[in-house]
């Protein structure tokens, strides 16, 4: 059997429309090890929101996942996960996943992955590309732990590649790859993580980020989560992308729930609360 051409393991469509007020599912069809929970309007916003769930417990040897979301003009997704994406040993073959993502005219999604756990000899790459208009809005985050190995000591997996594509009228504003092989390249060293455990990654887009707008976002990391190293950078296009380097899951999570509660405030004008799984 040719290793390249696995059969899907689990697939996603997501399509959100808005009307009178409200986003909705104009289709949801999702098959094999990827689910979804019933949608909710958790508030009077009119924004729609969704969790991902993995019925298996985690990604297995080979497995290949697709999952294609579409947030059409004006439309408000918020996508979030049950629980952390656990890859498993891959002795024979990588874990692969592939996410398409267009945001319309005026479209709003937020999707917040829960951590990426490695487990000892596991192989991933998540390949993510997303294309947005001038006026959409994104808040995009996920974490990486170190992982589980037998010895505790974490890092122990084979390599991650994460990859991800931002394009904005069609043209390529970012492309961003993290590749981490531990066993070949240590991780604690300068470059990497240094002295630190856990990264955690956010992109924010939106028409009115400024470097007014930048400031409060360095401002509520700064003063309220210096447990945390943390750096934010300017994109080509109204946006932000922030790096957040930690020693623990909760610290790297909780900065990057501040800064969600701020792109809701600074930029949606929204004053309600995060949805919290547990």
């Amino acid at each position: 059997m040719d290793l390249t051409q696995r059969k899907i393991t689990g697939t996603l469509s997501l399509d959100v429309v808005a009307r009178r007020q409200q986003s909705i599912p104009q289709d949801a069809y999702f098959q094999g090890a990827f689910k979804l929970m019933r949608p909710q309007h958790l508030d009077d916003t009119g924004q729609l929101m969704y969790c991902l769930l993995n019925p298996g417990g985690g990604y297995l040897d080979g497995d290949r996942y697709q999952m294609d979301i579409r947030v059409h003009d004006t439309a408000d997704l918020y996508l979030t996960a049950q629980s952390a994406t656990k890859i498993y040993k891959t002795p024979k073959d990588q874990v692969r996943q592939d996410c398409q993502i267009e945001v319309g005219d005026q479209g709003i999604l937020e999707f917040t992955a829960d951590p990426i756990i490695p487990f000892q000899d596991a192989r991933y790459t998540q390949d993510q590309i997303i294309h947005l208009k001038a006026t959409s809005a994104l808040f995009l985050s996920e974490v990486l732990t170190p992982g589980w190995s037998q010895d505790m000591q974490g890092f122990q997996y084979d390599y991650l590649n994460l990859r991800t594509r931002i394009y904005l009228a069609d043209k390529l504003q970012v492309w961003d790859a993290l590749v981490l092989e531990p066993k070949v390249k240590p991780i604690h060293t300068v470059g990497l993580f240094a002295d630190y455990t856990h990264y955690g990654s956010i992109y924010i887009v939106h028409p009115l980020i400024d470097p007014e707008v930048e400031a409060k976002f360095e401002t509520i990391i700064t003063d309220n989560h210096p447990e945390v190293y943390a750096g934010i950078s300017q994109l080509n296009f109204p946006g932000l992308a922030i790096r957040i380097l930690g020693n623990g899951t909760e610290a790297v999570q909780a900065t990057i729930d501040s800064c969600q509660k701020l792109f809701r405030q600074a930029l949606l004008g929204r004053e309600n609360a995060l949805f919290k799984k547990y």
